[in-house]
């Protein structure tokens, strides 16, 4: 694809090229060479521990087959079955791990390199109930404190005789979920392992893989990783904790959404912006109308001072300006009065390399995950990096 914005004053602003249609500026850019250098990173953080590239819910917005397809020969792990069908329809032969396991006995009628986590007795009847002879690799899921999914000890055990003695069943690991690995110096990891540790070191198997380690795991816990680890958000260019945005672990960001400004007004002191005139004007004052709002993904609840990176050309780079106003479902308004080469047409960035996805989620308060997970259909995406 490529895209071409319009700067020049009195044309139109449309993206046009393949994969437009000659609508609104705000458009999605999805960095593939980014996305594999994040692999790259959580391999090296991780040394020689195996890997799988997390791809649940449409990827963290990011578009479930085309991240797959960039994950090379890793391992894929899905949240469930119709995101497993998703990428066998597409042609991945990567192995795939079904994180939330079968639902019912239609989900496991395609077995080829599926890897089914198990996280409760009545899942592994569903395989015992089968009527085809197949044979099924499961992983079982141990519940060490977060108190979600995942077996009590006396169901593991129960469940590692049950498959011990059905041909059909082959064990092929066994994980937990940590439930505050997104700091540092958490008592609650160590002790979860330590849970983990004592209910599987009496399995009998040179070849059961053992995972545990998320991607608060991998960066803090090492200690974690054991066989193969399983990064979720660090592979989008975000943090597992907003606490943590500047910590550098060499994490480049994925999703970066962009528009560009769609209006421009001049505000005399006193006048009021946005819904319910929440921001009010104590100077004379520039403000920028931009082409994006909630209806896009953008948070609603971003507070007034929120950074938005517009292009200034006379520095020939992108500098902040701050929102101002409420949200709108289809735009939102910044203040480019300190910017005066900024104008109709001009670029901005609502996040992605100038305003990290962990700030902007920071001040709305929410998390980066769901601000990649909320971006609408109507958005226009475009691969980059491939």
């Amino acid at each position: 694809m490529i895209e071409k914005l319009r700067r020049a004053e009195g044309v139109n602003l449309c993206l046009e090229g393949e994969g437009f249609s000659g609508g609104r500026p705000l458009y999605l850019e999805v960095d593939g060479q980014a996305f594999r250098h994040n692999i790259k990173r959580a391999a090296e953080i991780s040394k020689a521990t195996s890997l799988m590239v997390v791809l649940k819910a449409n990827a963290y917005g990011h578009g479930l087959i085309e991240m797959a397809r960039l994950a090379g020969q890793h391992d894929l792990a899905v949240a469930i079955p119709e995101e497993m069908r998703q990428l066998r329809e597409a042609q991945l032969a990567n192995r795939i791990w079904v994180l939330e396991g079968p639902f019912a006995k239609a989900c496991i009628e395609d077995t080829s390199n599926v890897i089914w986590v198990v996280h409760s007795l009545w899942q592994l009847a569903l395989f015992e109930n089968q009527t085809q002879a197949s044979e099924y690799k499961v992983c079982l899921k141990l519940d060490t404190g977060m108190n979600r999914l995942g077996m009590n000890s006396e169901d593991f055990a129960l469940a590692l005789k049950r498959i011990e003695s059905n041909q059909y069943l082959s064990l092929y690991a066994c994980m937990t979920h940590f439930s505050a690995s997104d700091l540092p110096g958490g008592e609650q990891v160590d002790q979860q392992l330590q849970r983990f540790n004592s209910v599987i070191q009496d399995i009998e198997s040179d070849e059961l893989l053992l995972s545990t380690a998320n991607s608060g795991g991998i960066l803090y816990y090492p200690h974690s990783h054991k066989d193969i680890v399983r990064p979720g958000i660090i592979l989008y260019g975000a943090m597992p904790s907003p606490e943590k945005q500047d910590q550098n672990f060499d994490l480049k960001p994925v999703m970066k959404l962009k528009s560009a400004i769609m209006a421009v007004r001049e505000l005399s002191i006193g006048e009021r912006v946005g819904y319910g005139g929440r921001w009010r004007a104590s100077r004379e004052s520039r403000i920028a109308t931009v082409a994006c709002g909630y209806g896009d993904g953008y948070p609603r609840h971003a507070p007034d001072g929120t950074p938005v990176a517009v292009f200034d050309s006379a520095s020939q780079s992108f500098v902040r300006a701050p929102l101002v106003g409420r949200v709108s479902m289809d735009m939102l308004a910044i203040d480019i009065t300190d910017i005066p080469s900024c104008g109709l047409g001009s670029p901005v960035e609502l996040w992605g390399d100038y305003i990290k996805a962990d700030e902007l989620a920071s001040l709305a308060g929410t998390i980066a995950y769901e601000l990649f997970c909320s971006i609408t259909t109507r958005v226009p995406r475009l691969l980059s990096g491939e």
